[in-house]
């Protein structure tokens, strides 16, 4: 399932890499700069590159955004992953490709270029840790930037927002928003993505195919290829989907295609034989969760994208937190089981582990049962 995950995966690794050890200086070398940087533009520059689940979280504040500065350009530094989410309320996208290796410099060079082009006046950078996206922001010629405090990217800004790390993302991006303009009021409903015809016939397509009925529940055993402890069991997984197929519903799992033996394992260890939806782009996934009576999600992105699509969500959380990244809307739920060394996952401060760093082996997302999760969900679709 949607190839766009594992894209963006493969390409953090190296750049985690330059923003450690060259990021920090040059945010300290280029902030002597700022009193020098006085050009007065007129466009509006809206940073977010990484993170599925923050662009989708972030879209109704861009469409607040645009709808509020209707006669001003937005011009959108996205990366190849994240660019489907923005295109609606977007006048411009602007590419980041940092899929390249050690050819990333080239590819801030040629990004540095095309920002410049655009008379941008403002940045509103929502990038919680890179420094890169600072970086960017400042060389884009821009005479005001608001960004998050910390890591030394706030050199770069001229007005520094502190992260909050104790209410939900749609405000904490919200912040940086009111720091702009006192005008816009933050959301509390994530919005759909627009998908097209051709997507909407795909899904259809899927539908018929398996001879899927009308009651059909979505499932997302997955997370993703970094942070993998987020993950319930799989074998609590293959429990549940039998469970609910007894309840008369139609099970559908979804995953990336690197986690194709993953939804191979539980469909092979299920009674029902659930449909597996794999290789979907974001668009086509997007519209299949439109099928969907209820969709259970680990903490990923492919939970806010069903929250987003209107689909009742359950979201199953432990290294990270629900008070940040639960999936928003009064149809949705979470589950969390919070322990002494929760949440360990902390993006604004750069720590993403890649196992359970209490030794504990994600006892966090172990103690959450499957007659929990059945009764939530229960409780929703009643």
């Amino acid at each position: 399932m949607y190839i766009w995950v594992n894209e963006c995966v493969r390409s953090m690794s190296f750049v985690k890499l330059v923003d450690k050890y060259i990021g920090i200086p040059l945010c300290y070398f280029l902030s002597v700069l700022k009193p020098f940087i006085n050009r007065k533009g007129e466009s509006i520059l809206f940073i977010k590159m990484w993170g599925m689940g923050d662009a989708v979280i972030l879209l109704p504040l861009l469409k607040e955004l645009k709808t509020h500065k209707k006669n001003t350009k937005i011009v959108v530094l996205a990366t190849n992953e994240t660019k489907k989410v923005f295109e609606e309320y977007a006048d411009k996208i602007i590419i980041f490709d940092s899929n390249v290796g050690i050819l990333l410099p080239f590819a801030i060079i040629k990004t540095i270029s095309e920002l410049r082009k655009e008379n941008i006046g403002i940045v509103l950078d929502f990038e919680q840790f890179a420094r890169i996206s600072s970086i960017l922001g400042f060389l884009s010629g821009a005479s005001e930037s608001i960004g998050y405090c910390g890591t030394g990217k706030e050199l770069l800004y001229t007005k520094c927002i502190k992260f909050g790390s104790e209410k939900h993302a749609i405000e904490t991006f919200g912040d940086i928003l009111r720091a702009y303009t006192t005008t816009i009021t933050v959301p509390q409903e994530l919005i759909p993505l627009k998908v097209s015809k051709e997507d909407e016939k795909i899904a259809d397509e899927f539908i018929a195919k398996n001879k899927l009925g009308k009651n059909i529940i979505g499932i997302h055993p997955g997370s993703g290829n970094t942070a993998t402890f987020r993950r319930w069991e799989k074998e609590k997984f293959a429990k549940l989907a039998d469970k609910l197929a007894e309840m008369g519903y139609y099970i559908v799992i979804t995953g990336t295609k690197e986690e194709k033996e993953l939804l191979k394992w539980v469909r092979e260890n299920t009674t029902c034989k659930p449909i597996v939806a794999d290789g979907l782009t974001l668009k086509q996934f997007s519209a299949l969760c439109r099928y969907f009576k209820l969709f259970i999600s680990n903490d990923t992105g492919a939970m806010h994208v069903a929250a987003a699509m209107g689909t009742p969500t359950i979201g199953l959380f432990g290294p990270n937190t629900p008070k940040r990244y639960a999936p928003l809307g009064k149809k949705n739920s979470w589950i969390y089981k919070k322990l002494d060394c929760s949440p360990c996952i902390e993006v604004h401060k750069g720590i993403v582990p890649s196992e359970c760093p209490a030794h504990k082996n994600a006892e966090c997302m172990h103690i959450i049962s499957v007659e929990e999760v059945l009764e939530r969900a229960k409780k929703m679709l009643s």
